[in-house]
């Protein structure tokens, strides 16, 4: 019986020029947008000439308000 682990799997993520335009949507409590804050940095990493536009709920938007991973903050109040 092999015990061994499965190796980790490797996503193949597309290059970085063929990505123009990110939206990333986060509709949240405030923590967990805060947490979220480390994967929007993974994304902006992994496409840097991306264009990334952010949508939250009001009271967050102003978190990222001088983000400048960010070229758009989209706030919509959907409560």
């Amino acid at each position: 019986m092999d015990m061994s682990a499965d190796p980790p799997r490797v996503l193949d993520l597309p290059a970085a020029g063929e990505v123009e335009r990110i939206l990333i949507m986060r509709w949240s409590a405030m923590g967990d947008v805060a947490l979220a804050s480390a994967a929007m940095q993974d994304v902006r990493e992994a496409f840097p000439d991306a264009t990334i536009h952010l949508n939250t709920l009001p009271p967050w938007d102003a978190l990222f308000a001088e983000d400048p991973r960010f070229e758009k903050i989209l706030a919509v109040d959907v409560r």
